[in-house]
């Protein structure tokens, strides 16, 4: 007797299959990758906000701001390692932030500046008896909307810190 229940799929139901969840990829594909570029860019504003925060307790703890670990140009950048290493040292961050890609091309940046020596700035604010300031800035954002969106600008006796980069903030001088 022959056995008539059917032991598999046949090469049609198979192709149909495929075909449908190659379309349904092919859709969803784009969205994931858009909204996980934008995911990537919160996480890179927030932890500059963090930075932000955690620097200037810093200053209101110590007097002056974290010493920065030179690389090019005598900018301490996350893809080099460890990033402002003495606010995880002394408890002010919990981790060392890194930006969620950090290469090259996504990065953090940050920079003390004296004010007395002449390298941008007038005269410090109230409290900042240093005659520092600092420039905290993100190299890219990946979505052009987020970029958009959240874009600043921070300029100090003619220099424009965010030329070429994404967001900066900074602190203790006097900004125009």
């Amino acid at each position: 007797m022959k056995d008539s229940r059917r032991q598999g799929f046949t090469l049609a139901e198979l192709i149909i299959v495929v075909s449908i969840l190659a379309l349904l990829a092919g859709v969803l594909l784009p969205r994931v990758s858009t909204h996980l570029r934008t995911v990537r860019d919160q996480r890179r504003l927030s932890d500059i906000k963090s930075l932000q925060k955690a620097i200037e307790q810093y200053y209101l703890d110590n007097g002056d701001f974290p010493v920065q670990e030179l690389g090019d140009a005598g900018w301490d950048e996350s893809f080099r390692g460890e990033f402002i290493p003495v606010l995880v040292h002394e408890g002010y961050l919990s981790d060392f932030p890194k930006d969620p890609t950090n290469d090259n091309q996504y990065y953090y940046q940050y920079r003390i500046y004296n004010t007395r020596a002449g390298s941008g700035c007038g005269s410090s604010t109230v409290g900042n008896s240093s005659g520092h300031y600092y420039v905290l800035r993100i190299k890219a954002f990946e979505d052009a909307t987020f970029a958009a969106k959240y874009n600043s600008t921070l300029s100090c006796g003619g220099t424009d810190w965010s030329t070429g980069f994404a967001y900066v903030v900074g602190g203790g001088a006097k900004f125009e």
